[in-house]
């Protein structure tokens, strides 16, 4: 798959407890061509990041200490800075209720743990295009 560099120069905000998760999934998307990580091993710290840093996409585990994923969604959706950046929800559950209460709570994307690293590659891309687009057509459209 042939991704531009205005997809692949995109910042990406990994937050998982698990550091071997989150080196998985940053070296899967380094192969396909990113290069712009951050990290953070909750979601409060993820929370802090996203006040202090340019971040164009999250990738968060649910389960983690201090603040789950779905809270950290929660708090990002009340930050005029952070409400609109696209979020992808992991998941060691895939109980159906579990997943009624993220649709619920607003989580539009999820993936399944253990998840395939090529279909989260391609979540990203198809994410961070609508993004570029919707950028795109609000530029054409003042």
């Amino acid at each position: 798959m042939d991704i531009s560099p205005k997809i692949t120069n995109k910042s990406i905000l990994l937050v998982d407890d698990s550091i071997s998760i989150r080196h998985t999934i940053k070296a899967s998307l380094r192969a396909q061509g990113f290069s712009h990580f951050l990290e953070a091993s909750d979601g409060e710290k993820a929370l802090k990041t996203t006040k202090l840093k340019r971040v164009d996409l999250i990738v968060c585990d649910w389960m983690m200490p201090n603040m789950s994923g779905l809270e950290l969604f929660s708090a990002l959706k009340n930050e005029e800075k952070s409400k609109n950046i696209p979020f992808i929800l992991l998941t060691g559950n895939d109980q159906k209720e579990n997943v009624t209460e993220a649709v619920k709570a607003g989580i539009k994307h999820y993936v399944v743990k253990p998840f395939n690293p090529y279909k989260l590659f391609e979540k990203i891309v198809e994410l961070l295009q609508q993004q570029l687009d919707e950028k795109k057509e609000e530029d054409s459209s003042k």
